[in-house]
């Protein structure tokens, strides 16, 4: 029936390819122009919200590194520049944006970079660049990975407020936040190691390809003038002016011979631009005229989970993907409906999480087990995979990451405040009626009994056992090497592929390219599994009360720290390491 299809429309697409061929013969361009997006689109608007707020801003991340990707295989690009913006991404999605960089580099591309304002990430990208430039006035804040974190412990005493820290390793330091005025020497010594792996990993390669190094990005404000005079940015201009002129590739020389006038070398007629605009439509038509088949070609589809945020249950009424959050009924509803597809060859996991919920963790990973069995798992990195996010991450075939991240934290952990103290200050008393043994767990007033604190020990033992388990069965590891890779450690990604943790060191894109080949998959789509932004999520975003009550019934800061989800009763568990976020702030 589909072939029967494809001939009744080929004649159509026959003329689109003409007129694709005739796009392709007028463009004679060899110097593209790339604006790099402040963000990504994290979610697939309705058509009703599409309607009200118009179209995404941004591109998803998959589509604008698919664009690099044409890029680098167009023989006809000469020339790059690129518009580095000040970026909230996360430094994984800027090291695939390099690594693009450098394959299209290799491929004798000459690169050109312009940035206004920026920070450690904008010098990052520049970096790669064989000439770059900014404007006169501009600043860039050079912040290195480091830790800055707060603790509460002298707070809660103050408060008479008791905590409870049941964990499995010295270096799950969760409940040290409310607990201790600093860091214990276990966690400082491994989180001083990590800090020191990843800025080595951030400032080699804008060391080995720019007069940038360490001592100068230890300075907190590296200003444009001072870039310039040390070499680094080969002229300064305003943006328009760059936008106006990014066609002469020589613009350095040119800048110096008219003093920075750029109205001289208007006024000169004999100078003209040496190179010519070839536009990112014409490179997807020529992309398009490579892959026309006469006949319509199922294609394969590789999907792409995105799974960014902390891992909880979620609702069960509610079971729709959402943005930040991995839950676990969304989930593996999600997983059933792939299922089905008969098109699905691969799918890939983009995990960024810090960890969450210990159960809704196990979950998961034995839903994605399943699936594994009729459709092959695959996961990347991205930025943070620690706790339940690694825990998930053990369910799929192989882990792929690039060099800077943040990983491991195989351990577990619960907290339990016990409020007593600060109830008597304010005259607040509880009275307790029918209860047994171990029945005190659940109550947030009153200490625990020795046995329910050997019960809760047990119980983190349990589940950190279950843990390692599950990895060791899914990385082929022996359990001895736990004592120095779990208990609580974090680690950059390099640590973690040295002792096979992880598979392979590459770009996402490097990653998409390995799975179409193991798989032999030669024409492959690429589906980005989007959460929906809907009427009914705007709404709860847009208006106050609607906010209010929806941060306190799924954000709630209490839930979130206790690690008690008292509401249904039951004791959870996490593999959750708030310090994460600390470090992640440099990541992300």
């Amino acid at each position: 029936m589909r072939y029967i299809f494809s001939l009744i429309l080929l004649p159509i697409r026959l003329i689109i390819l003409f007129y694709y061929y005739l796009r392709n013969a007028l463009a004679k361009g060899n110097h593209v122009y790339l604006e790099i997006p402040p963000s990504f689109t994290e979610s697939q608007k309705s058509f009703l919200i599409r309607k009200i707020q118009g179209e995404a801003d941004y591109p998803f991340y998959i589509d604008f590194i698919s664009n690099l990707t044409l890029i680098r295989k167009d023989t006809r690009v000469k020339y790059l520049s690129l518009l580095i913006p000040k970026m909230d991404l996360g430094f994984s999605e800027i090291q695939t944006i390099y690594n693009e960089l450098e394959r299209i580099k290799k491929n004798g591309v000459s690169l050109f970079g312009y940035s206004e304002e920026g920070d450690l990430k904008s010098l990052f990208l520049l970096s790669i660049c064989d000439k770059r430039y900014s404007s006169a006035t501009s600043e860039f804040n050079s912040i290195l990975p480091s830790i800055d974190s707060m603790f509460f412990g002298e707070l809660a005493k103050k408060w008479k407020v008791k905590v409870d820290v049941f964990k499995s390793g010295a270096y799950k330091s969760f409940g040290e936040i409310f607990t201790r005025r600093n860091f214990s020497k276990e966690a400082k010594s491994n989180l001083s190691i990590l800090i020191q792996d990843l800025r080595n990993e951030i400032i080699s390669p804008i060391q080995n390809n720019s007069s940038l190094n360490e001592k100068i990005l230890q300075k907190p404000i590296l200003n444009s003038e001072y870039l310039y005079e040390i070499k680094f940015f080969n002229g300064l201009l305003e943006y328009d002016d760059f936008k106006s002129n990014y066609q002469f590739t020589n613009l350095d020389e040119l800048l110096k011979l008219n003093e920075n006038n750029l109205e001289k070398l208007h006024e000169d007629k004999q100078s003209k631009p040496n190179s010519k605009i070839l536009t990112l439509k014409s490179i997807e038509i020529r992309d398009k005229i490579k892959n026309f088949k006469l006949l319509m070609i199922k294609k394969s589809i590789i999907a792409i989970l995105p799974m960014n945020g902390e891992i909880s249950e979620g609702d069960k009424n509610d079971p729709e993907l959402k943005s930040g959050v991995i839950e676990r009924h969304s989930t593996i509803k999600i997983l059933n409906e792939l299922k089905e597809n008969k098109n699905i060859k691969a799918l890939v996991l983009h995990i960024d999480s810090p960890g969450g919920s210990a159960i809704d963790s196990e979950k998961i990973y034995m839903a994605l087990k399943s699936f594994d069995k009729k459709i092959p798992v695959y996961t990347y990195i991205s930025n943070t995979c620690a706790s339940g996010g690694y825990y998930i991450a053990c369910s799929s075939r192989k882990i792929f990451s690039n060099s800077i991240g943040i990983v491991g934290s195989i351990g577990t952990i619960m907290m339990r405040f016990d409020l007593e103290g600060l109830y008597k200050k304010f005259g607040i008393f509880k009275d307790r009626i029918g209860f047994y043994p171990h029945r005190e767990i659940f109550t947030e007033s009153g200490s625990l009994s020795k046995e329910s604190q050997n019960f809760l020990n047990q119980e983190i033992q349990r589940v950190e056992s279950l843990f390692i388990k599950r990895v060791s069965e899914s990385r082929n590891l022996d359990k001895y090497i736990f004592e120095k890779m779990g208990g609580g450690r974090v680690f950059s990604p390099s640590k973690f592929i040295d002792k096979k943790f992880i598979d392979k060191k590459i770009s996402f894109i490097e990653c998409l390219e390995e799975i179409k080949e193991e798989l032999s998959l030669k024409y492959a789509k690429i589906n980005y599994l989007a959460p929906n932004y809907n009427l009914k999520i705007a709404l709860r975003k847009s208006i106050p009360f609607l906010k209010l009550f929806s941060d306190f019934e799924y954000r709630s800061l209490l839930k979130k720290l206790i690690g008690l989800n008292q509401r249904n009763s039951k004791i959870e568990i996490y593999f959750l390491n708030p310090l994460i976020p600390s470090i992640k702030n440099f990541i992300k």
